[in-house]
């Protein structure tokens, strides 16, 4: 802080330097006796007496400002409620003042000129102050509906984005090679099967062509039930080009399952990827099914349908778990009498 010392009151140079020096630390010897530890953070940040000063002042300005902003909303609160309660006043009660105080200042003047006629029970002035609060009430019902359209978008982007996120890693996942896991042990053991069935893009594929299949042969079955004799020659037509769309689409479908060309994927929309990933989910669940029920009819005990099959009945050849055969002195399938068991290795 350099100060002439000629600018300073005192009569000797000497007199002038102590003044100075008083003047000049003043203020920092006021922040080090009422808050040191400000002092001591904005020091230990680099700054010199003079940039403490500067900091605090615009602190205090910022306060200051504070103060009178505050100062000015608890007038504007205080005008408001003088209009609002006059507004009660003048109409015997019918709007209470606390109803009014949501409105900004701008419309409760508005309001109030625009009824200043003593006589505020007439049907005109009735119906303004009706038509005013209708007009309000919409204002804020639009506001409302825009808001929640916004928060609806943005709640649906975010669900696209979740699902394509969720689909491209289904797809990944599927393009997996089959293990070579021996296929003994994965037949005794179903959560195997199970989880197979998700890295194995070969089931997939065959339980989408399975779909494929099905699909066609419904479209047959439709093609039966209709009655084509009755109907002309433009309708079989367009009937016809129904089919093939049909088709092709369900051709589109299966290739994006079996090639999961990633190109591909990515020029599709949110919503394309969304139904396919929906698709993809109930062949993956329908592979499931088929792999759970082939096991269970081929290793699972069809009389307690608990433990695996490990006892071959002779003469008949059923076979079932040994804890069921243990109490039975016939075949529970063929009722033929049981001669002896067989363990299965």
């Amino acid at each position: 802080m350099r100060v002439e010392l000629e600018n300073v009151g005192g009569g000797t140079r000497e007199k002038k330097a102590r003044n100075f020096f008083k003047m000049s630390n003043n203020n920092i010897l006021s922040v080090i006796t009422n808050n040191p530890q400000l002092y001591l953070s904005l020091k230990q940040k680099g700054l010199n007496d003079d940039q403490i000063l500067t900091v605090l002042e615009v602190q205090q300005k910022q306060k200051e400002e504070e103060v009178q902003k505050k100062k000015m909303e608890e007038e504007t609160l205080a005008k408001k409620m003088l209009i609002a309660k006059a507004l009660e006043k003048r109409y015997n009660g019918k709007i209470t003042a606390e109803s009014l105080m949501p409105l900004s200042m701008e419309k409760l003047i508005h309001l109030f000129q625009s009824t200043t006629d003593a006589s505020a029970s007439s049907a005109s002035d009735k119906s303004k102050v009706k038509n005013f609060f209708l007009k309000e009430k919409k204002e804020v019902f639009l506001k409302k509906r825009v808001l929640k359209k916004k928060k609806n978008v943005t709640e649906e982007k975010s669900a696209a984005n979740d699902s394509m996120s969720t689909l491209l890693k289904s797809l990944k996942s599927t393009s997996l090679s089959t293990s070579n896991d021996n296929d003994e042990n994965e037949n005794l053991n179903p959560k195997k099967h199970v989880s197979k069935s998700n890295a194995s893009s070969d089931k997939v594929e065959e339980n989408n062509n399975n779909n494929n299949n099905n699909n066609n042969a419904s479209l047959d079955s439709l093609a039966r039930e209709e009655d084509w004799s009755r109907m002309s020659l433009s309708q079989l037509r367009v009937r016809c080009r129904e089919m093939s769309n049909e088709n092709q689409l369900l051709k589109q479908e299966l290739g994006l399952y079996k090639g999961g060309d990633k190109m591909q994927l990515a020029t599709l929309s949110l919503e394309e990827l969304n139904n396919i990933y929906l698709n993809l989910q109930k062949a993956i669940q329908t592979v499931k099914q088929q792999l759970d029920s082939k096991y269970y009819l081929k290793f699972v005990c069809p009389q307690c349908r608990d433990r695996n099959k490990d006892t071959v009945i002779v003469p008949c050849g059923h076979s079932f778990c040994a804890q069921c055969l243990e109490v039975s002195s016939e075949c529970p399938q063929c009722m033929q009498s049981i001669l002896r068991t067989v363990p299965l290795v």
